[in-house]
Protein backbone atom coordinates (compact mmCIF):
# COMPACT_ATOMS: atom_id res chain seq x y z
CA UNK A 1 0.00 0.00 0.00
CA UNK A 2 3.23 2.82 0.74
CA UNK A 3 4.15 1.55 -2.59
CA UNK A 4 1.49 2.66 -4.43
CA UNK A 5 1.69 6.22 -2.48
CA UNK A 6 5.42 6.32 -3.49
CA UNK A 7 4.90 5.29 -6.92
CA UNK A 8 2.10 8.53 -7.02
CA UNK A 9 4.95 11.01 -5.28
CA UNK A 10 7.30 9.91 -8.04
CA UNK A 11 5.38 10.54 -11.01
CA UNK A 12 4.12 13.81 -9.72
CA UNK A 13 7.77 14.73 -9.11
CA UNK A 14 8.69 13.44 -13.12
CA UNK A 15 5.49 15.00 -14.17
CA UNK A 16 6.81 18.57 -12.22
CA UNK A 17 10.36 18.15 -13.65
CA UNK A 18 8.90 17.69 -17.40
CA UNK A 19 6.66 20.58 -17.04
CA UNK A 20 8.63 23.01 -15.28
CA UNK A 21 8.18 25.95 -17.33
CA UNK A 22 4.43 25.63 -17.35
CA UNK A 23 4.37 25.62 -13.61
CA UNK A 24 6.58 28.60 -13.40
CA UNK A 25 4.03 30.58 -16.07
CA UNK A 26 1.21 29.26 -13.56
CA UNK A 27 2.67 30.56 -10.84
CA UNK A 28 3.77 34.06 -12.40
CA UNK A 29 0.39 34.15 -13.91
CA UNK A 30 -1.35 33.38 -9.93
CA UNK A 31 1.05 35.96 -8.16
CA UNK A 32 0.17 38.42 -11.19
CA UNK A 33 -3.63 37.81 -10.66
CA UNK A 34 -3.34 38.04 -7.02
CA UNK A 35 -1.42 41.52 -6.67
CA UNK A 36 -3.62 43.12 -9.17
CA UNK A 37 -6.93 42.40 -6.81
CA UNK A 38 -4.93 44.02 -4.29
CA UNK A 39 -4.13 47.20 -6.32
CA UNK A 40 -7.47 47.03 -6.97
CA UNK A 41 -8.94 46.80 -3.52
CA UNK A 42 -6.34 49.39 -2.42
CA UNK A 43 -7.64 51.83 -5.10
CA UNK A 44 -11.32 51.41 -4.06
CA UNK A 45 -10.22 52.04 -0.60
CA UNK A 46 -8.66 55.13 -1.36
CA UNK A 47 -11.53 56.59 -3.53
CA UNK A 48 -14.24 55.80 -0.58
CA UNK A 49 -11.40 57.83 1.63
CA UNK A 50 -11.45 60.76 -0.22
CA UNK A 51 -15.54 60.36 -1.09
CA UNK A 52 -15.70 60.53 2.64
CA UNK A 53 -13.14 63.25 3.39
CA UNK A 54 -15.58 65.62 1.09
CA UNK A 55 -18.57 63.92 2.99
CA UNK A 56 -16.90 65.54 6.40
CA UNK A 57 -15.80 68.46 4.75
CA UNK A 58 -19.31 69.38 3.96
CA UNK A 59 -20.27 68.35 7.19
CA UNK A 60 -17.65 70.80 8.46
CA UNK A 61 -19.40 73.61 6.36
CA UNK A 62 -22.68 72.90 6.92
CA UNK A 63 -22.65 73.27 10.61
CA UNK A 64 -19.86 75.93 11.39
CA UNK A 65 -21.15 78.83 12.70
CA UNK A 66 -24.87 77.93 12.22
CA UNK A 67 -27.31 79.20 14.46
CA UNK A 68 -30.61 78.25 12.74
CA UNK A 69 -32.12 76.56 9.65
CA UNK A 70 -31.67 79.31 7.28
CA UNK A 71 -27.94 79.55 7.71
CA UNK A 72 -27.16 75.96 6.55
CA UNK A 73 -29.28 76.75 3.34
CA UNK A 74 -27.07 79.65 2.49
CA UNK A 75 -23.88 77.80 3.79
CA UNK A 76 -23.48 75.60 0.76
CA UNK A 77 -24.35 75.35 -3.07
CA UNK A 78 -26.75 72.93 -4.25
CA UNK A 79 -24.39 71.80 -7.01
CA UNK A 80 -22.15 71.19 -4.28
CA UNK A 81 -24.64 69.14 -1.99
CA UNK A 82 -25.53 67.02 -5.27
CA UNK A 83 -22.16 65.85 -5.98
CA UNK A 84 -20.76 64.75 -2.62
CA UNK A 85 -24.22 62.65 -2.47
CA UNK A 86 -23.89 61.52 -6.17
CA UNK A 87 -20.12 60.17 -5.47
CA UNK A 88 -21.71 59.02 -1.86
CA UNK A 89 -24.11 56.75 -3.90
CA UNK A 90 -21.73 55.16 -6.21
CA UNK A 91 -18.98 54.91 -3.73
CA UNK A 92 -20.12 55.16 -0.41
CA UNK A 93 -22.19 52.37 2.06
CA UNK A 94 -25.60 51.58 2.12
CA UNK A 95 -25.81 52.68 5.52
CA UNK A 96 -24.54 56.26 4.68
CA UNK A 97 -26.45 56.60 1.70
Amino acid sequence: MLDKYIEGVKDIVQWMTENAALLSVAVTLLLFFLSKEKENELKIYETKKSKYLKLIGLFEKLFSGVKDKKDIAKSMSQKEFYNVGSSLAIFGSKKIT
